[in-house]
């Protein structure tokens, strides 16, 4: 029963990422053959992983919730350098799943303190952080908590400042930083 139940799991996220990826690929102009090819990897490693972890679980569908918004946000931040704010929205309502009342304050404090703390390096750095990026990094810092959410935007920082170093970029030119912030995240959310 429960490899039928895994089975179930994995076929519905596979159909899911298959229509996202079509979504994103129209929307934003990528490939469809790629874009289905990453969403579908990227999708399936990622509910394993869930899977593995938690088993078949409330929080195993938050995990994928979230999964499925950060890819979207993330596609549209490296093709047109935009995020819609209902992203932002739709995270702040999946952290409502599977989470008691008493864990809401602590949520909401983490939102505050991250996003303060963006606040903070822009002002300090003038940097180029964008609007999108403080409130995705506040919305998903609500739904991983702090101790989660801080660990989630430091290694999505972390990784943009080594993958832009590496690729040797221009610190003056902006990136997209979504996508580094998604991995960042979704890889808190597991550990």
């Amino acid at each position: 029963m429960k490899y039928i139940i895994f089975a179930s799991v994995l076929t519905t996220v596979l159909i899911i990422a298959v229509i996202l990826a079509k979504y994103v690929s129209k929307r934003f102009g990528f490939s469809r053959s790629k874009t289905t090819a990453i969403f579908v990897v990227v999708s399936l490693m990622y509910t394993l992983s869930l899977l593995y972890f938690f088993g078949v679980a409330a929080i195993t569908v938050k995990g994928i919730l979230f999964l499925f918004i950060l890819l979207i946000s993330s596609s549209g931040d490296l093709k047109i350098r935009e995020c819609d704010d209902y992203i932002h929205l739709m995270i702040v309502i999946a952290a409502f799943i599977g989470t008691e009342i008493k864990q809401i304050p602590g949520m909401i404090l983490s939102g505050i303190f991250v996003m303060a703390l963006m606040l903070i390096t822009v002002a300090v750095t003038k940097g180029e952080i964008g609007g999108a990026d403080i409130k995705l990094s506040a919305a998903c810092s609500f739904l991983l908590g702090f101790q989660k959410g801080l660990t989630g935007l430091l290694i999505g920082l972390a990784l943009a400042i080594i993958v832009n170093l590496i690729k040797a970029k221009n610190t003056k030119e902006g990136f997209p930083m979504i996508p580094y912030l998604a991995v960042g995240f979704m890889t808190a959310f597991i550990i």
